[in-house]
């Protein structure tokens, strides 16, 4: 292939049988070899010298295999490699020499040196490199005085003052991996260049730890999930655009002020109870299954999502956030399923659309003067007892699902249809609706004539009307209306008998009707046809 292909700019022998032939093939014959892949078996410490004479060479990656006998030094000078990757190999010590690399990875390498001449080097990986001891790695990383980006996790042995070193050594650090590291707390620590932390089950972090995250004013990127002695985070960081907490145990409180935060992640944090943000760019915050979440407080001139499913212990004071005086201005929609402690909700906001109740079993009042909402589910909230829409954009409702409704006040000028089926015990409804074409208040025992009346008053266009115990609007000569159609329940108070209705059927003669075409077509039907009326008596 050498031969047939002498121009080859890119060879990849990943897992092909005498791997360590071809790759000596591939560097010492293609001269103008760019981008070089090989794996799967014993690469000789003869090939890494003949990669010295690949000029063109830019890229090499070795994956899972063996370097050399496995218990020696391998060395590596190349003047214009840009990309080296040694992953998950197996070597004793590794020298290198390439004075343009710029990104160097060694993840999951079984070694307990490298040794590092890359002055221009600008992101090293030694994440899972269990064998190498604090001090090599701080040797590695303080030898490369560009690094940007820095990958040690899994190094369990990192140290802070290593992390100190290498913060000194590398002034414009600007990516941290330091997840699963069990040692540190980042004590003295400064990294002002910072852009992305990522601390994933590290132990020794803590609440004190912040202290010295703040000093990280560039900070974009913020990872603490499972970092299980955290208790707090209070941070007022103006560059902050994410943070993600996830499994800390001992979490109870959250305080973050910055103008571009836009992502927060938040999940399985037990103790959880007060947050505070403040935060210009946020648009959507969910919460779910924050149990004994009781304290929010959030000033988010963006924010149009939230979402607080099962955060049984909020307060009816939540109501207050999400009000036009809350801080959350550009509030489209809420849920608050499943919220068991809420009993009285109340929302005055010009911008909510979509509002979810499901499972607030406790709310026996809500009020909403929310003139932009469109939708609203309330299922499961079984005890409402008092119900004021105040004016709404709700096109349709059903509080046939509230058997407690006693107290409805309903101003919807866009509302076309309206369902009050079961609400047995609603004695006061004002219904004003304007475009409202069909209204269910069938098994509505207890609303008076004068209340239907009312309605149908007041919603000029309605057009199908179900209701129960009609005696008294029937007899009423006042009420005419002619294009309404009165849809009438199984129900013992209707004002007439079975025997009215037999009256009302009339005589029919037999001769006077005619049979159909069709029955002209059988012989055996003749007599049908022929004479009708004595047929029909003689059958």
């Amino acid at each position: 292939m050498c031969h047939r292909y002498p121009n080859a700019t890119e060879v990849n022998v990943y897992g092909a049988p005498a791997v360590n032939a071809l790759a000596m093939k591939a560097a010492t014959t293609l001269r103008n070899l760019e981008v070089l892949i090989i794996g799967k078996g014993h690469i000789s410490e003869n090939f890494f010298q003949a990669l010295e004479e690949c000029n063109m060479l830019r890229s090499v990656t070795v994956n899972e295999a063996i370097l050399g006998n496995g218990a020696q030094e391998i060395h590596l000078s190349h003047d214009r490699l840009r990309e080296l990757k040694i992953t998950k190999c197996r070597v004793m010590r590794l020298s290198l020499r390439c004075p343009q690399l710029r990104s160097l990875s060694l993840k999951r390498s079984n070694m307990s040196q490298a040794m590092l001449n890359c002055p221009l080097l600008q992101l090293l990986d030694i994440a899972s490199c269990h064998k190498l001891l604090d001090a090599a790695i701080r040797s590695a990383a303080i030898s490369c005085p560009q690094l940007e980006s820095l990958d040690v996790s899994n190094c369990s042995c990192v140290s802070d003052e290593t992390l100190r070193e290498i913060a000194q050594a590398c002034a414009g650090l600007h990516i941290l991996n330091a997840s699963y590291c069990p040692n540190i707390s980042l004590e003295s620590v400064h990294l002002p260049m910072l852009t992305v932390l990522k601390l994933h089950s590290c132990e020794g972090i803590t609440s004190a730890s912040m202290t010295w995250i703040a000093n990280s004013h560039a900070l974009e990127v913020l990872e603490l999930d499972n970092c299980n002695l955290l208790t707090s985070v209070a941070l007022h960081l103006s560059r902050l655009q994410s943070i993600s907490l996830v499994h800390c145990r001992k979490f109870t409180e959250l305080n973050l002020q910055s103008t571009m935060l836009s992502s927060i992640t938040i999940s399985n944090c037990p103790a959880l109870r007060r947050i505070t943000i403040a935060s210009n760019s946020l648009r959507r915050l969910a919460l779910q299954k924050q149990e004994n979440l009781t304290t929010l407080v959030l000033h988010c001139q963006s924010l149009q999502e939230v979402d607080l499913s099962d955060c049984e212990s909020l307060s009816n004071t939540v109501c207050e956030i999400f009000s036009d005086d809350g801080g959350c201005p550009m509030l489209k929609s809420l849920i608050l399923d499943n919220c068991e402690s809420l009993t009285e909700v109340r929302f005055c906001n010009s911008s909510l659309a979509t509002l979810s109740l499901v499972g607030c079993r406790a709310v026996t009042s809500l009020e909403l003067k929310c003139p932009r909402i469109e939708e609203i589910c309330l299922d499961g909230c079984d005890h409402l007892e008092t119900a004021l829409f105040q004016p709404v954009a709700l096109r349709s409702l059903n509080l046939g699902i509230c058997p407690k409704l006693s107290v409805l006040n309903i101003e919807a000028p866009y509302m076309v249809s309206l369902e009050l089926k079961g609400c047995g015990v609603l004695s006061e409804a004002s219904i004003i609706c304007p475009m409202l074409t069909s209204l269910d208040a069938s098994f509505c025992g207890q609303l008076t004539d004068d209340c239907l009346s009312a309605t149908t008053a007041s919603c000029p266009l309605i057009e199908s009307l179900v209701v129960s115990q009609m005696r008294v609007l029937v007899d009423k000569d006042s009420q005419k209306l002619t294009s309404n159609s009165f849809l009438l329940d199984d129900d013992m108070s209707i004002p007439f008998s079975a025997e009215d209705i037999d009256k009302a059927i009339p005589v029919l003669d037999p001769s006077e009707i005619e049979p159909p075409k069709f029955v002209s077509e059988y012989t055996c039907a003749q007599s049908l046809v022929k004479n009708p009326s004595t047929a029909t008596a003689s059958q």
